[in-house]
């Protein structure tokens, strides 16, 4: 298969390695709109970060590329694949199917975890399956593509609000004065004694960063009383900010 990418960031880069091991691939960057040359592309990855022109800017890509079929990695917005898929046209198939992984090892990543694909077209959702599978990925299917996309900012969210979690439970501690490791203990046997039949995984309660565990939070905001908890771990993680920096200026004892 001829196999094109566009964005070469750490996503673009790890897709590029991954698919370099079984078809021909052609990357482009932000430029690839003034690419010139002869293309026939069976697939075009998109991987460029989600902004307010990524529908007209992925609609143009297709224009001037028409793959057979587009698969959008970046995380998005709900209901963009919908939005792409009703802008271009019927020559291309389009699916969305997010990467998971720290930004460090995002190639280890998509070779462990499985691959999730939506779209509202069963032709692109199969074609995307066989694809995938020549990579060596394990493949699951979503009923459409807003499952993957709100799954992906889910996943993202659910990280969050453990972290933001955590920062409060070390103020807790710090202000009570108490044992951060007996009350760690106390976690860590929950998850041992039950076999890990009732799991209550240990963070770190320091800065959330990377942007996209931010931006997953930030785009369900706007979903029901979902905005109360995106401040609320917002609030936190400046807070959390805050401290640190005030922690660093502290004289040692």
């Amino acid at each position: 298969m001829k196999v094109l990418v566009i964005g070469h960031g750490a996503v673009g880069k790890a897709i590029e390695t991954l698919v370099r091991e079984k078809h021909e691939v052609t990357t482009f960057d932000m430029n690839a709109i003034s690419a010139e040359g002869n293309w026939d592309f069976d697939v075009c990855h998109i991987c460029y970060p989600y902004s307010s022109s990524f529908v007209t800017t992925t609609r143009l890509y297709v224009q001037k590329f028409e793959p057979r079929l587009l698969l959008i990695e970046s995380t998005v917005n709900p209901k963009t694949t919908e939005q792409i898929a009703a802008k271009v046209n019927n020559k291309t198939l389009v699916c969305y199917s997010p990467v998971r992984g720290t930004h460090a090892k995002l190639l280890e990543g998509l070779k462990t975890y499985t691959k999730f694909v939506g779209s509202s077209s069963e032709q692109a959702r199969e074609m995307a399956y066989v694809y995938y599978k020549s990579l060596g990925l394990r493949v699951h299917l979503c009923q459409s593509p807003r499952e993957a996309e709100y799954a992906k900012l889910m996943n993202l969210s659910y990280f969050a609000v453990q972290i933001a979690l955590f920062q409060e439970f070390e103020r807790i501690a710090e202000m009570e004065e108490l044992n951060v490791e007996d009350l760690l203990k106390f976690f860590k046997t929950t998850t041992d004694d039950s076999g890990g039949k009732v799991q209550r995984p240990i963070l770190h309660g320091g800065i959330i960063g990377g942007s996209c565990v931010m931006q997953g939070i930030e785009k369900l905001s706007t979903a029901l009383s979902w905005k109360d908890l995106w401040e609320w771990v917002c609030g936190s993680n400046e807070r959390r900010k805050f401290e640190l920096k005030n922690l660093s200026r502290r004289p040692k004892k």
